[in-house]
């Protein structure tokens, strides 16, 4: 069988949705699924075409519906707490989806943002849909390259009094290998001295 059967070799899988480690009850459906890439379109006034800057993929968002009978309602009551969005206890986990529909998409670990609810009816039954959002790991951070607004770099320890004397480097490399360093002229008429004494 396909890792994401169809609708007609396999109903059953289309019918329910796994998250985390737990099934939700009721028939699911999954709906409003739509992927994209955030692209910033920019047009120049009295100019054609446009310039596109590709901002990266879009988190989709998308609603998973489920169609619950009365003896249904103890699984659903089992269930709430571990998709409550208003749950406390600080951040949560995203949880892992399984539904052939997104994960054909590429969409495998999901948020819940929303719970909608709709009153019972005898005949219809109850339900609930939940609003949920594509998870993504936080991005690793960006080195930037020194450039405007960035400030200078430190400098080395020991290095402080390089700075202002741009020969004191190559002065002190001539000391420590041994060779004989020469003075340092000061005016023009210095330079003549030194070379013809």
């Amino acid at each position: 069988m396909a890792e994401f059967p169809s609708w007609i070799d396999d109903a059953d899988a289309w019918d329910r949705v796994g998250l985390a480690d737990f099934y939700l009850p009721g028939i699911c459906t999954v709906s409003g699924l739509e992927i994209a890439r955030d692209i910033d379109v920019k047009k120049t006034k009295g100019s054609d075409g446009a310039t596109m800057t590709d901002n990266g993929i879009d988190p989709a968002a998308f609603s998973i519906t489920m169609h619950m009978t009365a003896e249904e309602w103890p699984m659903w009551l089992a269930v709430l707490p571990k998709v409550h969005p208003r749950r406390p206890g600080g951040a949560r986990e995203p949880m892992a989806i399984r539904h052939p529909e997104p994960n054909a998409l590429g969409i495998t670990n999901i948020y819940v943002k929303t719970i909608k609810v709709s009153p019972p009816s005898p005949r219809g039954g109850y339900t609930v849909t939940l609003g949920v959002i594509e998870w993504f790991p936080a991005p690793k951070p960006v080195k930037k390259a020194a450039g405007k607004g960035t400030p200078p770099a430190k400098p080395r320890p020991g290095s402080e009094k390089y700075f202002g004397d741009p020969k004191a480097l190559a002065r002190d490399q001539q000391q420590n290998a041994g060779f004989p360093v020469s003075p340092e002229p000061d005016e023009f008429n210095n330079i003549a001295q030194n070379l013809f004494p």
